[in-house]
């Protein structure tokens, strides 16, 4: 543990969330080095209709605003994998994570093995990674589908490292991360900013400013080669103002049109790399 926690240290991180498979990390570490506490809960779903088995894994993270009289302890959790033959038990299993003082993401659900139908049935959970380096997951297309019903939908990235190399030798680690606004940074504060959606996802490309007003919306950015406003209309209809140029840019702004309720923004890098901002509704 504390040999991950130096690398990521000396990478330039300021905090780590520790969600190990089956075992809740809940301590309260005095380091210059923040540990945020969590778990992933292997949850498996065996529904009639479904050839194949469904694979919820469900990442938590505790929330210290949250006081409740049975919180999850370290080491003391004897859920081992879950298995269940109804949605509503996984509903179920994801109110007590967060009665317990979670908040809950679905870990890599662009999978053929947690169906996009059952994520939009689904109602309990707080996020989804959109991006897992691990899994090579990429949900970007995901967010949209889910938007009708799941509109406060946090979007977090993740490395999901089991190790320090990848079966190419590679460094698996700082690859998926976020980014959340300036804070002193304590659980509570890191939290809160993850609750409020004040944060980014990215594999790559950094976000500087983002500014969002009345009639129009820019954003700064590291360098990138496309930008995208994704805008969400009261009548739930989507509309996509692509920002390209031959060049790598590192700025792009648009009026938002009438009528528009919410905005999302992706930038793209080379070889791939993204950025994605939260859905950021209007005033």
């Amino acid at each position: 543990m504390n040999e991950i926690r130096k690398l990521y240290q000396n990478k330039g991180y300021q905090f780590l969330a520790i969600t190990d498979h089956r075992l809740y990390y809940n301590q309260n570490d005095k380091t210059d080095f923040l540990l945020l506490n969590g778990c992933e809960y292997n949850c498996y779903l065996d529904l009639e209709g479904y050839s194949e088995r469904i694979h919820f894994h469900l990442l938590t993270l505790q929330d210290p605003s949250v006081i409740n009289s049975n919180p999850i302890p370290h080491d003391g959790n004897t859920y081992k994998s879950l298995f269940y033959k109804s949605l509503e038990d996984v509903e179920k299993l994801i109110n007590e994570l967060k009665t317990r003082g979670n908040i809950v993401i679905v870990a890599h659900p662009k999978n053929l093995m947690i169906p996009l139908e059952l994520l939009t049935q689904l109602k309990g959970y707080d996020g989804i990674e959109v991006y897992n380096e691990k899994a090579k997951s990429d949900a970007t297309d995901y967010i949209n589908s889910l938007y009708e019903t799941h509109e406060n939908l946090l979007l977090t990235a993740s490395d999901d490292a089991h190790q320090y190399l990848d079966a190419n030798g590679e460094p698996a680690y700082f690859k998926g991360f976020i980014v959340v606004e300036d804070c002193d940074v304590t659980k509570t504060n890191v939290m809160k900013a993850i609750k409020s959606k004040r944060f980014y996802a990215s594999n790559g490309p950094i976000i500087k400013v983002i500014n969002v007003e009345t009639d129009s919306v820019m954003i700064n950015t590291s360098e990138v080669q496309c930008i995208l406003f994704v805008l969400y209309a009261d009548d739930s209809t989507v509309k996509v103002i692509k920002k390209s140029e031959d060049q790598t840019m590192t700025k792009a702004i648009i009026n938002i049109p009438d009528g528009t309720k919410a905005i999302r923004i992706e930038c793209t890098a080379l070889h791939k790399k993204k950025t994605w901002t939260n859905i950021i509704k209007l005033k």
